[in-house]
């Protein structure tokens, strides 16, 4: 990439995180917070917990945290800026490490600068992405299932990848996995995918040989507690509980309100944030691009791998 290049995108980079500091200092306590606090200030967190399990969601790993935050916290909005600070730190951190140890075990040698643009390019991609940015990002009930999800995903890819004390990477890649599965079911489907597509690039062999590499049966050990996590959040009483409260789709329904959320997400969402996909998506193309051509760069090949 050409210094200007470079520049441009340190510049505009810095420009997000300032705004996205001004945002996490504006943000406040919503009434599901409240809801939250009481519940926890009534019951205590493992009681809290237990009975949203039982009685409404699933997502046990996620309102753990929530009610720890939430009893220490309880109404002071004083420090609560600071969870969206905190999140978009770790996101970063947890990004740029990822990078680093992956790159590492396949032998890549990848320039410091260029890990530095991706690790601040993925947070602003996923941000404005994002369908509902402040629902999903500062308010704080929300933001321990969305947003540490991916947090808890890309940590856990470092640790995975991590050559460091094998043994302790092993047990925190698994932590952060057994969160995933326990936080949010549809970021579970969605994360769960790379467990699969990676086991499935190495299992090109038969199974004595693959069960005899190390880092297939580290794979396999963290996908393990990932999956009976996930099994433990959508087997809860809650969620079935919570279904009762909803109308049951028919057929003609599902299919007419999938086909408008498709056309609402296609044709209406993705054109309003056009912009700011390709601009923080295209320094992931361009140095993927630059590592595997010798530097080269034909803006029409570019566009076309956009398209």
């Amino acid at each position: 990439m050409t210094k200007r290049y470079t520049l441009l995108l340190y510049i505009v980079c810095a420009l997000f995180l300032a705004l996205y500091a001004i945002l996490c200092w504006h943000s406040r306590l919503a009434s599901d917070d409240y809801s939250f606090i009481w519940e926890v200030y009534n019951h205590g967190i493992v009681k809290a917990t237990y009975t949203q399990y039982i009685l409404w969601c699933g997502r046990y790993a996620a309102n753990f945290l929530g009610y720890v935050i939430y009893k220490y916290l309880d109404v002071d909005q004083t420090y609560y800026f600071l969870l969206p600070l905190l999140s978009m730190s770790l996101l970063l951190s947890g990004v740029y490490k990822s990078i680093t140890n992956m790159s590492a075990h396949y032998n890549f040698t990848l320039h410091s600068s260029h890990k530095i643009i991706l690790a601040l390019s993925f947070p602003a991609l996923l941000f404005f992405s994002t369908v509902d940015i402040g629902e999903t990002w500062f308010w704080y009930n929300c933001l321990v299932h969305y947003v540490w999800s991916v947090i808890a995903f890309v940590w856990g890819l470092s640790f995975l990848f991590s050559r460091r004390n094998q043994f302790f990477s092993l047990i925190a890649s698994a932590l952060c996995f057994i969160y995933v599965g326990g936080a949010s079911e549809v970021y579970s489907v969605v994360l769960g995918q790379f467990f699969l597509g990676l086991l499935y690039l190495r299992s090109k062999t038969s199974m004595r040989p693959f069960l005899s590499d190390k880092f297939n049966r580290r794979i396999l050990i963290v996908f393990a507690f990932f999956l009976i996590s996930f099994l433990i959040t959508i087997l809860a009483p809650g969620n079935y509980v919570r279904a009762t409260f909803f109308p049951k789709p028919g057929f003609i329904s599902t299919i007419s309100l999938s086909i408008y959320m498709f056309g609402k997400l296609f044709l209406w969402f993705l054109p309003q944030r056009a912009v700011y996909i390709i601009v923080f998506a295209s320094p992931f193309m361009i140095i993927g691009n630059s590592y595997n051509s010798g530097n080269t760069f034909i803006l029409k090949n570019f566009f076309k791998k956009i398209k």
